[in-house]
C-alpha cells in the first residue's frame, strides 16, 4: 500500500469547507480595478496548506479561532473577499461583494514529511 493512502484509499479525511466574510458590510457596488502589474500575473486564487502537528505549541489553536481573526482583516482588505469578474471589454476587475474567503479544513494521520509532494 502507498504510504500516502490509508485503507480507505485517501490519506486526507474529514473535509469541511466554509467561508469567512468581512466583519462589516462593504458599501454596495464597489469595484477594485486591477493594475497593470496585477494583470501581468495570472488571475488565480491563492492556495496555501498549513500543517499543524499535535503539540503544546498549537494546543488551544482551532480553525474557528483563526477565522475570527480574519473578520477585521477582511474589513480592511475587502477586495480579498470579492470575486474576479470581467467588464464588457473583457478586462478583469474585482467585484467587492463580500463573497468571502473559502477555507478548507481536513485531517490526516500522516506526518508532514510523508504527506508533502516530492520537490516541495
Amino acid at each position: 500500500m502507498d504510504p500516502v493512502t490509508n485503507a480507505g484509499g485517501s490519506a486526507v479525511h474529514s473535509h469541511r469547507i466554509s467561508t469567512v466574510v468581512p466583519g462589516q458590510v462593504t458599501p454596495g457596488n464597489l469595484v477594485h480595478e486591477l493594475s497593470g502589474a496585477d494583470l501581468a500575473m495570472k488571475l488565480h486564487y491563492l492556495k496555501g496548506v498549513y500543517y499543524f502537528p499535535a503539540s503544546e505549541t498549537v494546543e488551544g489553536l482551532s480553525v474557528p479561532i483563526m477565522k475570527v481573526t480574519m473578520f477585521p482583516w477582511l474589513d480592511i482588505c475587502f477586495p480579498a473577499a470579492g470575486r474576479i469578474r470581467r467588464d464588457g471589454g473583457g478586462r478583469p476587475y474585482i467585484q467587492c461583494n463580500d463573497a468571502g474567503v473559502r477555507i478548507l479544513e481536513a485531517w490526516t494521520d500522516l506526518s508532514a514529511e510523508v504527506a508533502r509532494p516530492a520537490g516541495d
